[in-house]
């Protein structure tokens, strides 16, 4: 069982999903599932409800009335019957009874809030409500790009921002200067209001800005292209070719392990004919220091050993 601890405060993956489902589907209780991914219950609860996927019945009044037991409507259409509608075999009184209450399951209403698992599922006429991990994962995924998109301000407030920033502009005051003396006053950061006024979302527009309109745009330094020539005859599609062509070889995996950063590192070889690894220490993972360490296993084991243990790296 996972620690709540170490799962505290982490979003839920698409194996954690795919897990909620197949519990679901075996009835699982919400303690149990909550227990397995070290999450609260009530995270559970809403991944469920949030994520659930609605299929109405083919039918308004397929699931029947949640009344009928115990209703005892009469002369809905004849006061001369005296028969309860409910029995009545001419005419349908969920559509013209005033008392008509969809019927609704106690599954829904309550955990688990779905259909998966119920044994009911295939005859039962209620609107159905199923939970599909991978549909739940894309729902995820897309809140995630929806919430950081547009601005993060009501209307109102973004009225009001305007109505306390614009006219101070228009003095000839700057963002930085209205900002530190209106800090408790402007709900965001003054970058994002920086962001505002790109976005043309004021009454005053960067022209208005003094220093804005006397600065020219900041060329960006491209990076300096590294040297490549290292690569040559070395990536990974001429390793796959070197092996088709050489199946019997061995092969040395060499990975690094770090720690604490600009703290040492190691450098690991693993041989995959034998699964055996050993690590060497390294003062920092530069090409240099793991050149130096691959030249230490040379001088020590000399050239015929380390050609025989080591034909690929």
């Amino acid at each position: 069982m996972i620690n709540k601890i170490t799962n505290k405060g982490k979003h839920l993956t698409i194996h954690d999903r795919v897990f909620i489902e197949d519990a679901l589907n075996a009835q699982y209780s919400l303690k149990m599932i909550a227990g397995h991914l070290g999450k609260d219950s009530t995270t559970i609860s809403k991944e469920i409800k949030r994520n659930r996927i609605e299929k109405a019945s083919r039918s308004q009044f397929a699931g029947g009335c949640a009344n009928k037991k115990t209703c005892q409507q009469k002369h809905l259409c004849n006061s001369k019957c005296d028969k309860l509608c409910k029995k009545c075999s001419t005419l349908n009184c969920y559509r013209i009874c005033p008392n008509y209450k969809e019927k609704e399951c106690h599954r829904v209403l309550k955990f688990p809030h779905v259909c998966n698992g119920c044994e009911t599922k295939l005859t039962c006429k209620l609107n159905k409500f199923n939970y599909r991990s991978k549909l739940a994962e894309v729902n995820y995924k897309d809140k995630l790009v929806t919430t950081r998109e547009g601005i993060g301000l009501t209307h109102h407030e973004l009225n009001y921002l305007d109505n306390l920033i614009s006219p101070l502009i228009m003095k000839g005051q700057s963002i930085a200067h209205i900002y530190a003396h209106h800090k408790d006053e402007i709900n965001c950061s003054e970058r994002t209001v920086y962001n505002y006024f790109e976005m043309n979302l004021f009454q005053a527009r960067n022209i208005d800005l003094p220093r804005k309109v006397r600065y020219k745009p900041r060329k960006k330094q491209t990076p300096a292209k590294k040297d490549q020539s290292f690569r040559l005859s070395r990536t990974y599609d001429d390793f796959n070719t070197y092996i088709e062509a050489n199946p019997g070889v061995d092969v040395v995996e060499m990975d690094t392990v770090y720690g604490l950063k600009g703290e040492k590192v190691l450098l690991t070889l693993f041989f995959r004919n034998c699964s055996l690894m050993i690590a060497l220490l390294l003062e920092s993972c530069t090409q240099k220091c793991v050149v130096e360490a691959i030249e230490r296993v040379y001088e020590g084991v000399g050239n015929d050993v380390f050609k025989r243990c080591f034909p690929i790296i």
